[in-house]
């Protein structure tokens, strides 16, 4: 039988009009299929890498996922920051430390998504 390849989880923001791919917990060989399935993208992720944000272009809109290798709360923050200030400053928001507080925001209610989708999935079994 062959092996399903794992779906990202995507969190739409409104306010941004941006789609985050999240790809939480999943392996190297995981992300490089799943990414390769769902966009036709192929990525390659150092040996030292254990968690990482990138950015890919379709031509009509940019694809911004969030990849950790394991269930880690804090490399997943460390790269939602990534991926919030990468869209925070392509829509003409500079982030320094007088404006700080809407990065500070949306890393937030991004966790907070990603968070909610895993007590999802843990209640349903998967």
């Amino acid at each position: 039988m062959k092996k399903s390849i794992k779906k990202p989880y995507n969190v739409w923001c409104e306010t941004l009009k941006a789609n985050v791919w999240v790809f939480y917990g999943f392996s190297r060989a995981e992300y490089t299929k799943s990414v390769s399935k769902y966009f036709n993208i192929d990525t390659v992720l150092a040996e030292s890498t254990i968690g990482k944000m990138e950015v890919f272009s379709s031509g009509r809109e940019e694809i911004i996922c969030v990849w950790t290798e394991n269930k880690d709360i804090s490399v997943l923050a460390h790269e939602i920051i990534h991926a919030m200030t990468f869209l925070l400053d392509s829509k003409g928001v500079p982030i320094s430390y007088d404006n700080d507080e809407i990065l500070c925001y949306y890393v937030e209610w991004m966790l907070d998504k990603v968070l909610t989708n895993e007590k999802k999935k843990r209640g349903r079994g998967k």
